[in-house]
């Protein structure tokens, strides 16, 4: 990788990535769908992770339709697919007939809690494309660590954002996040009353997918292509 396209994973090819991943942040009347991809690149003898496509879906899309954009990436780069399954269980059955078999390759669940740290092991999350039932792996995952990994990446060099779709909403939606001290002592994290966070948990998604997730097979070749938290992964 040249010297020049080092600090813009738009210039990455996903398919010299040794993982794929398309997180993705399900919205509806007051917060957007956001889609996020993103893969691990070896820079200079270090893992980093790219974000690639930053894609932020207007207010009410139906759900269907963000099942389209997300497979569409995944199958583009054979990716696997990681959603926010918080209060969207029924994402999986949606999007599970627009990808690949075997389906457990390509979806994985996350539910999003207040607790401090991810959950050790996931569980199974069965979901039922065209009434056929399927189990895919669904991890609980701390918010707090979350965007505090992803702070860390970013702040460490390991975390580059492209500045391609919707970047400066993102960039806007990090640089906004606030922290939080809870009465219990515990710190967690918010957007601000008038502002949204659906971008960072997307793109968090995807860095902990990056992270911690396998990626399917190759299906083919296709080429080219409080306090705030910082935005450092776009310098």
């Amino acid at each position: 990788m040249s010297t020049a396209d080092q600090n813009d994973p738009a210039n990455w090819s996903m398919f010299a990535a040794s993982k794929r991943i398309v997180g993705v942040d399900i919205g509806g009347r007051q917060d957007h769908s956001f889609i996020t991809s993103g893969g691990v690149w070896n820079v200079n003898g270090r893992s980093v992770i790219g974000v690639r496509d930053i894609i932020q879906l207007p207010l009410d899309t139906p759900l269907d339709e963000v099942a389209k954009r997300a497979a569409e990436l995944a199958r583009e780069y054979s990716a696997r697919v990681i959603f926010d399954a918080t209060n969207n269980a029924a994402f999986g059955s949606i999007i599970a007939p627009m990808l690949p078999a075997p389906t457990a390759n390509w979806i994985s669940a996350a539910t999003i809690h207040a607790g401090d740290s991810h959950n050790a092991q996931p569980e199974r999350m069965v979901i039922a494309p065209n009434g056929q039932k399927i189990a895919i792996a669904k991890w609980g995952v701390s918010k707090r660590q979350l965007v505090q990994d992803t702070e860390a990446e970013i702040r460490g060099g390991t975390l580059k954002f492209s500045k391609s779709g919707d970047w400066e909403t993102l960039k806007r939606e990090f640089e906004t996040m606030e922290e939080i001290k809870r009465a219990s002592g515990s710190i967690g994290y918010s957007a601000p009353s008038d502002g949204h966070d659906d971008g960072v948990m997307s793109s968090a998604l995807t860095a902990f997918g990056c992270r911690y997730l396998d990626s399917p097979p190759r299906q083919g070749r296709r080429g080219g292509g409080g306090q705030k938290v910082s935005a450092l992964g776009w310098s």
